[in-house]
């Protein structure tokens, strides 16, 4: 401990605290400086946004192609589908001509009835005739008869009336 004067003791170091000299040009140099690593701050900034920008957008994008590709193939796998019934129902379609065709033949029907039906042909003593110029079968004129009566009993009714 060291008495520099009459009860002023001085604790600790001896040395004396530098003085800080305040200059105009230091605080402008300071301020330009804070401002330049501000604005490179700022501009990192800036750019950090860009990159997330981007990156979310180009995500977006992928998700939508993924998405729209996956309704195509969906589509085309049920438009395959949709030819392969066609397909199948066009050749049945001509497997049933054919089958018409056969089945029309005069002499397939000939055989069959007198093959698996056991029909005889007809003789000219068993063949009968028929005039198809005439009415063979009388219509029902008792349905119109009926309809007349119902209707003559209500002019009777509603004369008694009035």
């Amino acid at each position: 401990m060291i008495i520099t004067d009459k009860g002023n003791y001085i604790k600790g170091n001896t040395a004396l605290a530098p003085e800080i000299q305040h200059n105009e040009e230091n605080n402008k140099k300071s301020k330009a400086e804070k401002q330049k690593v501000i604005k490179k701050r700022n501009l990192r900034i800036k750019n950090k946004l860009k990159v997330l920008r981007n990156i979310s957008l180009i995500f977006i994008i992928g998700v939508t192609l993924i998405g729209r590709y996956g309704k195509i193939y969906s589509l085309q796998k049920q438009l395959n589908t949709v030819n392969q019934n066609v397909n199948s129902i066009s050749r049945e379609n001509e497997n049933l001509k054919v089958e018409l065709v056969r089945f029309s033949n005069i002499q397939y029907i000939e055989d069959v009835a007198t093959k698996k039906l056991k029909m005889v042909r007809p003789t000219k003593q068993s063949m009968i005739y028929c005039d198809m110029n005439k009415e063979i079968f009388k219509y029902d004129n008792n349905n119109k008869d009926e309809n007349k009566v119902s209707h003559n009993t209500l002019k009777e009714f509603f004369s008694k009336l009035f």
